[in-house]
């Protein structure tokens, strides 16, 4: 009952799919219409094979009986014709009796009615309802007459019209069922059909976003992407890759993957690695791009299967594996790299630098000390000459070291607010008329320049060292032009120059100085700032003049970078902009004044070099002063902790080991706020002096000094005159 129900319930349903021409079945709509006519024709025919074959095997065994009977009665016929010549038609019927016939007729060999036994079908309806069986008779060989035997099957026909009504609704049922049944399988298939249809369009909107997202990877990655064959073949490839390689025109896919290898069997050995660990991550190589220029790249490579790129790329079915290989340009990383290991390496020559000119500040203090106290002392003339011959190598030995000092950013400048064009309007003229007539000079000069705040003289000197070094390049192929160029320009993103240095953006004031002499060689264009080196001949250059210009330039908070090919090269000198830097105070340069150099009072001078202790002691006590020495910060403090009361002043060099002078300052003046102090030192940072001489420092001295400096400043501090500075 419950399986009747459930088959209703789902021929309801059929019915209604069918009815309401559902388009997801029209399938099992179309075969539902095409097999109804032949399941009808089914039935019909289920309805009629029963009655008639029922009709056929039921007359053929009448006719069956029929022919036996005949031929029993043509068998007995000549028999009792022979034996009952008289009464044969008695004997005769009394055999029949047994066999049931409805009539037998006897023929002779003409075929004559001889006797007739029985009524003879002569109605239509006796003749479909009667069979006949007509048999011949034989005596000797010879044809004696015939024997015909009717039977009748009227009860067949009768069960013929109860068999067509019980196969008529056999049929009925029976092509209904032929109907339903594959209707119902046809139904049942489309629906998983429909099923399976929803959930590959679903799968295929997964694969349709995958694959969106894959394109939008691949094609948009930061790296270069590319797919080969083992033999290098090329068979896919994203922009970045055709971007990185430079390609116009030729596509990469017409290109194998070893023309980009600067040499052809490092693929031959990643290929031997990769077949081996089957992927290789992160190889540094060396690529080159289409038009030759040589690149680093990260390398990673990986196998994969021919067949995810089979539908896109016509590949050889011997091709079973390829190569995807990801790519990345760090080439700008490397000239990162480079320029920062070359910053780094300015940067250690220029403490180098610092340290040398300190030192070497402290031995011309001596020389330059006990050279004055020796002329002092001399009254022969020729020997005093020799002291003055002594005084000049000291002072350009001074200027060396202020060379260094430029370089290492240790120097200390006036700076002021200036324009570059007023600078420049008044260099003109000597560059006009020094430089060799080879020499054409070209101003183009800003009109609307920017000020910045700079020392004059040491742009100056930046300008003049600039324009020799483009003088002696464009000398060396018979002469030439030089461009000068000011303008003011805003930098909007980060700009990595050849010494390392990164410029920020702002707004700056350029100074570009180009010349079109042979060009700087690629090999040494890193190497023209670093001090003493030069490609003169011995004795021609000392190779500080661009070193100078770098430690001058960056000491003013600007940058400095070079362009160079054959045939031009271009210095571009960044000042910021006035506005963007803080003006310093102005320092007073030290003047010979005539005043009693003689004074009293007990100083302490702070410095780890003995010689000049002992010198400036010398010096202090011939004129008056008490001297007491330390060699360091610790001892002064300890010195100072101890006779505080009595020191008046302390010289106090800023550069010593274990405690420099800074800290020293800031822990004497925590013994005595009011203390007074003269910094001495071989070089030093505008910043540093600035600010201990606004926080209590009375002046500084730079080494070497003169006798009469150091004896000025000595006796305007110790008699409360603020003093700053003396060269």
């Amino acid at each position: 009952m419950e399986k009747l129900s459930k088959f209703l319930l789902k021929t309801k349903k059929l019915i209604t799919i069918l009815w309401k021409k559902d388009p997801n079945y029209q399938v099992t709509r179309s075969f539902a219409f095409l097999m109804l006519p032949l399941t009808f024709v089914a039935g019909l025919f289920i309805c009629f094979v029963l009655p008639v074959s029922y009709y056929y095997f039921s007359k053929q065994e009448k006719i069956n009986q029929a022919e036996f009977h005949a031929k029993y009665l043509a068998s007995i016929f000549r028999e009792v014709i022979e034996t009952y010549p008289l009464n044969w038609e008695d004997v005769i019927k009394q055999k029949l009796k047994i066999i049931n016939a409805d009539c037998v007729v006897f023929y002779d060999s003409r075929n004559r009615i001889i006797a007739t036994l029985g009524k003879r079908p002569e109605t239509f309806i006796d003749k479909i309802t009667t069979v006949k069986v007509k048999c011949p008779v034989h005596f000797n060989n010879e044809l004696y007459g015939f024997v015909e035997v009717s039977l009748s099957i009227l009860h067949v026909w009768l069960n013929i019209v109860k068999i067509l009504i019980i196969s008529i609704l056999i049929g009925t049922i029976e092509g209904l069922a032929l109907w339903l049944i594959p209707v119902f399988y046809i139904w049942q298939d489309e629906k998983n059909i429909n099923q399976s249809r929803r959930e590959l369009l679903q799968e295929r909107e997964r694969l349709k976003a995958s694959e969106d997202r894959y394109r939008v990877l691949f094609e948009f990655a930061p790296d270069g992407f590319v797919v080969s064959t083992l033999e290098g073949e090329i068979v896919h490839f994203n922009k970045r890759f055709a971007n990185m390689i430079r390609f116009e025109g030729e596509s990469p896919t017409r290109l194998n993957a070893k023309k980009f290898y600067v040499d052809p069997l490092e693929r031959d050995r990643l290929i031997d690695e990769l077949v081996k660990n089957g992927e290789i991550r992160n190889k540094e190589v060396l690529l080159r791009r289409i038009d030759g220029e040589e690149f680093t790249a990260l390398l990673s490579m990986r196998l994969i299967g021919a067949s995810v790129f089979k539908e896109e790329v016509s590949i050889s079915n011997t091709t079973h594996t390829l190569i995807f290989a990801a790519i990345r340009d760090i080439s700008k990383l490397k000239e990162m790299e480079k320029q920062l290991l070359q910053a780094q390496k300015l940067e250690s020559v220029g403490l180098l630098a610092g340290g040398i000119a300190h030192d070497f500040n402290n031995i011309l203090a001596v020389i330059s000390g006990y050279n004055e106290l020796l002329r002092y002392s001399l009254k022969d003339s020729n020997s005093i000459y020799y002291t003055e011959v002594i005084e000049k190598s000291i002072r350009r030995a001074k200027e060396l070291v202020n060379n260094l000092l430029a370089f290492a950013r240790a120097g200390k400048y006036k700076t002021e607010l200036i324009n570059l064009n007023d600078i420049l309007k008044d260099l003109e003229s000597l560059l006009v008329h020094t430089f060799d007539k080879r020499i054409v000079f070209r101003f183009e000069l800003s009109s609307d320049l920017s000020f910045i705040f700079a020392d004059s003289s040491q742009i100056t000197q930046v300008i003049m060292n600039l324009c020799i070094n483009a003088r002696d390049a464009l000398l060396s192929k018979g002469g030439g032009r030089i461009l000068i160029k000011t303008y003011s320009q805003f930098i909007q993103k980060d700009i990595f120059t050849i010494t390392g240095d990164r410029i920020p953006p702002g707004q700056y004031v350029i100074l570009e100085i180009e010349d079109n002499g042979p060009g700087i060689p690629p090999e040494i264009i890193g190497k023209i700032f670093e001090p003493f080196f030069t490609t003169k001949p011995v004795g021609e250059g000392t190779g500080l003049g661009l070193s100078v210009v770098y430690g001058i330039v960056r000491n003013h908070g600007g940058y400095i970078d070079v362009r160079s090919k054959p045939g031009e090269t271009k210095f571009l000198v960044y000042f910021p902009k006035a506005q963007a830097i803080d003006q310093p105070k102005k320092i007073l340069v030290g003047k010979s004044i005539p005043i009693d150099l003689r004074g009293q009072g007990t100083i302490l001078v702070v410095d780890d070099e003995k010689e000049i202790r002992q010198f400036i002691r010398s010096v202090l006590e011939e004129h008056g002063y008490r001297v007491i020495e330390a060699q360091n910060g610790y001892e002064a403090i300890e010195i100072f902790q101890e006779k505080a009361h009595e020191i008046d002043l302390v010289l106090l060099d800023l550069i010593m080991p274990e405690m420099d002078g800074k800290d020293t300052f800031w822990n004497l003046k925590k013994l005595l706020p009011n203390i007074r102090v003269i910094l001495l030192t071989g070089y030093v940072a505008d910043s540093t002096v600035r600010s201990m001489l606004n926080n209590g420092a009375r002046a500084f001295l730079t080494k070497p000094f003169r006798l009469q400096d150091l004896l000025v400043v000595v006796n305007q501090v110790l008699t409360e005159t603020k003093y700053s500075g003396a060269s």
